[in-house]
C-alpha cells in the first residue's frame, strides 16, 4: 500500500522504525491521520515531532524486544573489545583501522558481516579476529564465549533504537557509542556504556576505549532488557485501547 491508499482506510496504526517516511512527500498527513504512532524510542519520535507535525496525543513509545538462552554475564577481568554488527560505513565499520591502530596490542574481535573491503582490511591486521555473521540472537554467547568485555558501537547515523546494544547488554558488556541517537539516549538513561562526541570521529572512540583499559572508567550494565513477549504484550494493550481488539 501506498500513502495515498492508507488515507483511505478510517483506522491506521503506524508503526515506524527508521527516518525513511520523513522523505515522503504526504509523510505529515499521514501521521496526523493516524490513530497511533508507534516508534521504539523516545529519541525517533521527538526526531520526527521536530519535523513533521502531527498528534503528541498519538504517539506511543513501545521498545522492540529480544529473547535469547539465558547464558553467564560478563564476570572479572575481560579486557578483549569487539565490533558487533555490520561492517558499514554508516555503522562507523570504517573507522575501525584508526581505532584498531591507534591501540596496538590489543586483542580485537569483529561480529558480523558487511562492506567485503572493510572486512578484507580488518583480517589483515595483526590481533584482529573476524568471525563474520551471526545468528540473530546468539550475540550474547559469542560475547561471553570469547571473553569479551567492551563492544564498539560507532554508528555515524544515529540509530532508532539499537538491538545491538541491548544485545551486549545481556552479556553484561558495556558499550562505546557515539553521542547521538538511541543508542546515546539509552547509555545516558540506563548506564551500560559511555558515549564520544561524535565530531571527534575515532579519536572519541579511541579516547574512551583508553580510559576503559586503564580502569578509569566504569559502569553497571543493565541486567534486563525488553524482551519479545513484552513488546507483543504492549502492542495488544494498545490495540485494545483504541477499541481494535476486545
Amino acid at each position: 500500500l501506498d500513502i495515498d491508499e492508507l488515507l483511505s482506510f478510517d483506522n491506521v496504526v503506524l508503526a515506524i522504525h527508521d527516518l525513511s517516511l520523513m522523505t515522503e512527500r504526504s509523510a505529515q498527513a499521514l501521521l496526523q491521520h493516524a490513530r497511533a504512532v508507534i516508534f521504539p524510542s523516545a529519541f525517533l519520535r521527538d526526531h520526527y515531532r521536530a519535523h513533521v507535525a502531527f498528534s503528541n496525543s498519538g504517539a506511543h513509545v513501545i521498545e522492540p524486544g529480544v529473547d535469547i538462552t539465558p547464558i553467564e554475564r560478563a564476570r572479572g577481568l575481560r579486557r578483549r573489545i569487539a565490533f558487533a554488527g555490520n561492517v558499514r560505513t554508516h555503522k562507523g565499520g570504517h573507522l575501525l583501522p584508526e581505532i584498531i591502530n591507534a591501540i596496538p596490542g590489543q586483542e580485537w574481535h569483529i561480529f558480523g558481516g558487511g562492506d567485503e573491503v572493510l572486512l578484507r582490511a580488518l583480517r589483515r591486521m595483526p590481533d584482529v579476529f573476524v568471525h563474520g555473521y551471526y545468528r540473530a540472537g546468539s550475540l550474547p554467547s559469542l560475547l561471553h564465549k570469547h571473553a569479551i568485555g567492551l563492544a564498539l558501537l560507532p554508528s555515524i547515523v544515529p540509530e532508532s533504537y539499537s538491538l545491538t546494544l541491548s544485545e551486549c547488554w545481556l552479556a553484561g558488556v558495556p558499550a562505546v557509542a557515539f553521542n547521538h541517537g538511541a543508542q546515546a539516549e539509552r547509555i545516558a538513561c540506563s548506564g551500560g556504556g559511555w558515549l564520544a562526541p561524535l565530531n571527534e570521529g575515532s579519536a572519541g572512540i579511541v579516547n574512551v576505549v583508553r580510559r576503559w583499559l586503564g580502569g578509569e572508567l566504569t559502569t553497571k550494565v543493565p541486567e534486563t532488557v525488553a524482551s519479545s513477549r513484552e513488546a507483543a504484550l504492549a502492542h495488544l494493550a494498545l490495540y485494545r485501547s483504541l477499541d481494535l481488539l476486545d
